[in-house]
C-alpha cells in the first residue's frame, strides 16, 4: 500500500501526462505571455529623437533681411539685400523639388519687409529700399504675378518690424520708426485696406523680434531695444488685446531671429545676441512653458534670416554669417520627434526568446519510469 501511494506521488510529479502536462503547459505559456509583454515594454520608453539639420540647396543669390511665407505649395521670398543692392527680387521655392528659381520682381526694392500669407495674397510692410525707409503696404497675388501698391500705409515709416496673420487680420509689432524703438502694435484689415492702433502695447520697444501665431495666440521672441538684446517672450491674445511677459525666457538675449510654428512647439533659429551671429536652434512649447535649447546646430552661425514652415520641416533661407558675409543657403531642419528606442526592443527579443527556449526544453524532459 505504501509503495504504491509512493508511486502516485512520483508519477505526479514526473509523468508528463495528466495534470503535470497541464500544469508544464500553463508554465510555458505563462512565461511565453510575461516575455512578449517585456517585448512589448521596451519600445514605450521613447525618447527625443535627432531632428536633421541639412542644406537643402541654394538661393539664386545670397542675401539676408529678406521675408518669406509659405503659400501651402510652395515658398515665395521677398527682397532683401546682398550686401551691394537693396533686391527687389522675388524667388520662389518647392520643397517637394527642392528647387529655386526668380519668380518676378517688386516694383521696388525693400528690405526688413515682413510678409504675411492671407490664403489669397502676400502682403509686405513698411521696410526700406535703396534710399529711405518705407511705410507701404504691398500686395502680390501669385496666380497672376502682379503686385499693387496699398493705399493704406502704416502712421510712420519703419525698419526691423515683425507681422504675422492670425487667420482674420494682420498684427504688425514694433520696429524703428528713424528716431525710436516701436512698441505699438498694429492692426491691418486686408478687407477694409486699413491700420488701426491697438491698447496693447509691448512692455518696451523692440525691432528685430521674430513672431509665430498659434491658432489662438501670438508669441514674440527676443529683439533689440534701446538697452540692447533681450531675451523676453511676449504672449499677445488677439480677441482680448493683452499683452503678457511669458515667465520663461530665451537662453540668451537675441535678436534678427526668424522662427516658425509647427502646430506644438515655435522654434526659434540663429540671431545675434548683441556680439556676434548664432547658430542656436530653441524650441518653446507654450502648453509648459518650457524652452530647450536643442543640441542641433544650423550649419553656421547667421542672423536676419526668414523661415518657413510647410506642414513637414523648416526652411532657413539666407542671413548673414558671422564673418559679415551674406548667405545663399536655404536650410531645410527636419524634426526626429518622439521615436522608440530599438536598441531596447532587440535586447527584450533575446531576452522573450531566450526565456521561451528555456521553458519549452524543460517541458520537454523524459519521463521518469518506476518500478
Amino acid at each position: 500500500m505504501m509503495n504504491n501511494a509512493k508511486r502516485a506521488s512520483s508519477d505526479c510529479v514526473y509523468d508528463d501526462t495528466g495534470s503535470n502536462l497541464v500544469s508544464k503547459t500553463k508554465l510555458l505559456c505563462v512565461t511565453a505571455i510575461l516575455a512578449l509583454l517585456m517585448v512589448t515594454a521596451f519600445p514605450s520608453a521613447r525618447g527625443t529623437g535627432d531632428a536633421v539639420v541639412e542644406v537643402a540647396t541654394h538661393m539664386p543669390k545670397a542675401h539676408y533681411r529678406s521675408s518669406a511665407i509659405w503659400t501651402g505649395t510652395e515658398a515665395l521670398v521677398f527682397g532683401g539685400t546682398d550686401d551691394i543692392d537693396v533686391l527687389a527680387d522675388i524667388v520662389a521655392y518647392s520643397t517637394s523639388g527642392n528647387s529655386a528659381s526668380l519668380r518676378g520682381v517688386l516694383p521696388d526694392a525693400t528690405m526688413t519687409s515682413p510678409a504675411i500669407w492671407d490664403g489669397h495674397y502676400v502682403f509686405t510692410f513698411a521696410g526700406e529700399n535703396s534710399s529711405s525707409r518705407q511705410s507701404r503696404v504691398l500686395r502680390y497675388d501669385p496666380v497672376n504675378n502682379v503686385t499693387t501698391l496699398m493705399t493704406a500705409r502704416l502712421p510712420t515709416t519703419r525698419i526691423g518690424a515683425a507681422a504675422v496673420w492670425d487667420g482674420h487680420d494682420v498684427f504688425v509689432f514694433g520696429g524703428h520708426n528713424g528716431t525710436a524703438i516701436e512698441a505699438k502694435v498694429f492692426r491691418y484689415n486686408t478687407t477694409t485696406n486699413s491700420f488701426s492702433v491697438m491698447s496693447a502695447s509691448m512692455p518696451v520697444g523692440a525691432g528685430g523680434t521674430s513672431v509665430v501665431w498659434t491658432g489662438k495666440d501670438i508669441y514674440i521672441f527676443g529683439g533689440k531695444t534701446n538697452a540692447g538684446a533681450s531675451n523676453q517672450i511676449l504672449k499677445y491674445d488677439p480677441q482680448t488685446d493683452t499683452m503678457t511677459q511669458v515667465d520663461a525666457t530665451l537662453p540668451s538675449p537675441r535678436f534678427h531671429t526668424s522662427a516658425v510654428w509647427d502646430g506644438e512647439n515655435a522654434y526659434i533659429f540663429g540671431g545675434n545676441d548683441g556680439a556676434h551671429a548664432l547658430s542656436d536652434i530653441v524650441r518653446f512649447t507654450p502648453a509648459t512653458s518650457e524652452v530647450k535649447l536643442l543640441a542641433e546646430k544650423l550649419p553656421g552661425p547667421r542672423e536676419m534670416t526668414t523661415a518657413i514652415w510647410d506642414g513637414n520641416a523648416a526652411y532657413i533661407f539666407g542671413g548673414l554669417s558671422n564673418v559679415i558675409l551674406p548667405l545663399d543657403e536655404i536650410v531645410r531642419f527636419r524634426l526626429g520627434g518622439e521615436t522608440a528606442d530599438w536598441s531596447g526592443l532587440w535586447i527584450g527579443l533575446v531576452i522573450a526568446v531566450a526565456v521561451i527556449i528555456v521553458v519549452a526544453l524543460l517541458s520537454m524532459r523524459p519521463n521518469k519510469k518506476h518500478a
